[in-house]
């Protein structure tokens, strides 16, 4: 079990930061998957099925005024960023292969 941790502001309001804390990475990647899967239920309410793909969650993730997570490392015991050098899960105009890398099927 790695602890993670995801901080983030959705709009230019600061007092919209916030954070939630995950046991996993895969649970933290799930929670930003229903944080997109509410504000969809918001967005069309009445609507009993939703559909999107990653590109649509990339969409949404990227309109975060800011977005960063950490996962915790036993070995240093400390916190370090997602994907140290290729991105912080969501990076504006950049790929997202630590992303695809979580969201693998199994």
């Amino acid at each position: 079990m790695t602890h993670a941790i995801v901080m983030y502001q959705p709009t230019s309001a600061l007092g919209s930061r916030t954070f939630s804390d995950f046991d996993t990475l895969a649970d933290a990647m799930n929670g930003l998957c229903h944080m997109f899967e509410i504000k969809l239920k918001q967005q069309n309410p009445g609507t009993t099925e939703l559909t999107y793909d990653v590109a649509d969650l990339f969409k949404f993730l990227d309109s975060f005024e800011d977005l960063s997570l950490m996962q915790f490392s036993a070995e240093k015991k400390a916190y370090e960023v997602c994907c140290p050098g290729v991105c912080l899960i969501i990076q504006k105009g950049r790929p997202y292969p630590c992303v695809s890398a979580v969201f693998k099927k199994s």
